[in-house]
């Protein structure tokens, strides 16, 4: 038996790690955590561990700017195996600092597709580092049968007293870049059509939807007193919550279109608007489109997050930290 340490700060790839769990469990490995931020509120009461009680480590990676990580690793560094998880095509340039230095790295990397792999790659890193191996969160979600999403649907429309009658329009929101490396919340933008965002949602959806956000915890806080908010709440709740979803995140429509929902993507409404505003590179995003991910097909969503083994995301992980134990 291996003890497996994982570290992680953020909330995306602590929901990649919760995916793991129950597989390398069966296979005998002992899981320890070194978790906080974002991360501690969905991998809460976890047994806490050391880099000393561990064989490996698995990570994910904070910001640049915070680099929490960075010492994480350079800790590790020629002591234990590491293998990264990178859970998003938001971010994809955390691997350097600023003034283009790379940060401390790990030995290996999963990455969620072949995109990713090769802008990496195109930015000077090593062809054998990153992995494409699929998204778990991803599978599992494509993978929950109607008859569970139908009883969660029950659970959590009670909870909120919705009416039976009712339909949910669940918005996505997030932060974004705007000048001088501040950011803005998309609560706060304005609309092409000249209409803040507030205004826009409230005319387009409000008289045939109940209106529900779900904020990034980097966002300042700014959701109507009429909305409701279910930022606090599991994110497979806010899933099941929702007739329909809209926003700009990649990851987080990939999630809905995966789960069987209807989206709608927002980029060519919001003023101003380009793909690295939500911290994802143009050459991705295009890629994102022209796979059709958010084209309500949760087959185009699966099939373009899938390895070329043909295993799933999960076996692929599994058996990569397996090899990098012997």
């Amino acid at each position: 038996m291996s003890s497996i340490l994982f570290h992680a700060r953020e909330a995306g790839v602590a929901t990649m790690i919760l995916a793991l769990e129950e597989s390398l469990q069966v296979q005998g490995h002992e899981l320890f955590y070194d978790v906080d931020d974002h991360a501690a509120e969905i991998l809460n009461n976890k047994r806490m561990g050391t880099i000393a009680e561990a064989d490996i480590v698995v990570c994910g990676y904070d910001t640049a700017k915070r680099d929490r990580t960075g010492d994480f690793l350079k800790s590790v560094k020629n002591s234990l195996p590491s293998l990264g998880l990178l859970d998003s095509w938001k971010g994809v340039d955390r691997f350097w600092y600023p003034h283009g230095e790379l940060r401390p790295l790990t030995d290996r990397l999963i990455v969620p597709d072949e995109n990713i792999r090769n802008y990496l790659i195109s930015k000077g890193m090593s062809e054998n580092w990153s992995i494409a191996t699929g998204h778990p969160y991803l599978e599992k979600l494509r993978n929950i049968s109607i008859l569970n999403r139908e009883k969660s649907k029950m659970e959590i429309r009670n909870h909120f007293g919705l009416k039976g009658d009712e339909k949910v329009m669940l918005l996505m929101s997030e932060p974004l870049h705007i000048e001088n490396g501040k950011s803005l919340s998309l609560l706060s933008k304005d609309m092409i059509d000249g209409k803040n965002f507030i205004q826009w949602f409230n005319k387009e959806y409000g008289m045939e939807y109940r209106l529900a956000v779900r904020q990034h915890p980097l966002e300042e806080k700014n959701v109507p007193g009429e909305w409701l908010d279910v930022s606090s709440i599991d994110f497979d709740d806010a899933l099941a919550l929702a007739d329909k979803v809209c926003g700009l995140g990649s990851t987080t429509l990939a999630y809905a279109v995966a789960y069987g929902l209807d989206v709608r993507c927002l980029d060519k409404e919001i003023k101003d608007w380009i793909p690295e505003s939500s911290d994802i590179p143009s050459l991705l995003w295009d890629a994102l489109i022209e796979n059709g991910v958010f084209q309500n097909q949760p087959d185009r969503v699966s099939n373009m997050v899938m390895n070329t083994s043909k295993l799933s995301s999960i076996e692929c992980i599994t058996n990569e930290i397996n090899r990098m134990l012997v």
